[in-house]
């Protein structure tokens, strides 16, 4: 449709660390880019890595915390063990 963006589910994490973040957004980039605005870090986006967990999934760009409910919605949930 005309004006509607595709948008992904993606697992941003950084490279030599045991973590991630789920991010709903347009683009891998943007997904690292929020991020970091997210947590207000100095980091660089290219120190993070990125894999799609999910295409073409309806709403808005965001970055979901534990405990989000538009991650159940998708079967994803944390895990606080080792990626």
């Amino acid at each position: 449709m005309i004006g509607e963006t595709i948008m992904n589910l993606y697992s941003v994490y950084p490279y030599g660390d045991e973590w991630c973040c789920y991010v709903f957004a347009e683009t891998r980039n943007k997904a690292k880019t929020m991020i970091l605005h997210y947590f207000t870090w100095d980091d660089y986006y290219i120190d993070y890595g990125c894999r799609i967990v999910q295409k073409n999934v309806d709403g808005v760009s965001e970055v979901c915390d534990e405990d989000c409910e538009r991650l159940k919605l998708y079967g994803v949930k944390y895990n606080n063990e080792y990626l």
